[in-house]
Order: C-alpha cells, then structure tokens, then sequence
C-alpha cells in the first residue's frame, strides 16, 4: 500500500484547488465573452463626418437573432425603418436630415418599428459629426422615363430628392426621346421602366 506523507497530501490539494479555480476563471471568462456578443454595437458609421443631406451607412451586430425589423434615429427621432438580416443584424445606408445643425449628433438603431419597450427592448448609439449644411447645387438634370403609373410615381420621387439638393430636374418622355437635345443636361438619368437592352434614341444620343 502507498503511503502519502503530509507534504505529498498538500501538493495534492494545492493541484485540486488550482485545478477548481481555473475552471472557475474559465466559465466566468466564457460567460462575459457571451454577454459581449450579444450586445447590440453599431460596428461602423461611414462615412463618420460630413454635410447634412449626406446617405451615411450603418452596421449594426448583436441584436435578437429573431428580429426583423428595426428604426433609425436621429437624435432620438425616427428618420428610417430598417430590415434586420438573420442573425439579429444588417447594413443599410440612411440619409442625413437636411435641417442637421454642424456638430456631433447622435444615431441610434432599435429594435421595432417605432422602438419596442421593456423587456424586449435594444438599442445602439454612435455619433456622426455634421461639418456644415447641405450642399446646393444649380444643376441641370434629365430624367427619361415612361409616362405610366411607375414611371410618373418615380418621377415624382427623385425630383422631390434632387430639388432637395437644388438640382432642377426636366422630365424626359419616352415618346419625346428624340426631340431634346441629352447634352444641354448636367446629368441623364434613365428610369429602370424605359426597357431592357431595347434601342432608343437617335446615334447622337
């Protein structure tokens, strides 16, 4: 039979101890690391500066895997609705309000549309730095489209946009195509609805 001497006994205990306590630092290492994951982050803002007016992207990680949809604030006011991808985060761009003030604002994204409350609540914040107003610009753009349903509502749409900006914008039907002159615009913009791989136009244009 082995015999064990108190020195033998103590080493031992000491090995069980040091054992029991890297195992403790391990799962409590192992817990914090799980909390961090599932923290809502805004991973990135670009670009983190810039004018009012600007589109800015964000990602956004962390939140509930079964989330779907999400809002965009603007220091504290909902400018956007967003999609959540699976996996409880997603990368979407937004457009600065034109009314921004220079300085540092805050963005945040939540979860639901308008932000849940309570348990179900989450949220993430950064900041975006506003270094001046909205640019102007006297541009002349051209927006070829066909006059149908589509084509007048999405008209509509990009010249409230563009006029925002200061850009004027001439409507280009279709069926007119031939009769302006593309070159007296700044930039031609051809609607999506105008047909696909179809020839259009005179050779000059």
């Amino acid at each position: 039979m082995l015999h064990t001497g108190p020195t033998s006994r103590r080493q031992l205990l000491l090995r069980l101890f040091l054992l029991l306590l890297s195992t403790i630092v391990v799962a409590l290492l192992g817990g914090a690391a799980a909390v961090a994951q599932t923290q809502p982050t805004i991973t990135a803002l670009d670009p983190k500066s810039g004018p009012a007016g600007m589109v800015v992207a964000v990602d956004a990680v962390g939140f509930n895997p079964e989330a779907t949809v999400g809002s965009i604030l603007w220091d504290g006011e909902p400018i956007e609705r967003v999609a959540f991808l699976d996996g409880g985060f997603f990368n979407v761009p937004f457009i600065v309000p034109s009314f921004a003030t220079p300085g540092l604002h805050e963005v945040t994204v939540c979860v639901g549309n308008p932000c849940l409350t309570g348990d179900a609540a989450q949220s993430a914040g950064a900041t975006v730095e506003i270094t001046g107003p909205m640019p102007v610009s006297a541009a002349q753009i051209g927006y070829v489209f066909v006059e149908d349903e589509v084509g007048k509502e999405t008209l509509l749409q990009f010249t409230g946009l563009l006029n925002s900006y200061g850009m004027t914008v001439q409507p280009v039907p279709m069926d007119q195509i031939e009769k302006v002159d593309l070159a007296e615009f700044d930039l031609v913009i051809v609607a999506a609805n105008t047909g696909q791989g179809e020839v259009w136009g005179t050779p000059a244009q």
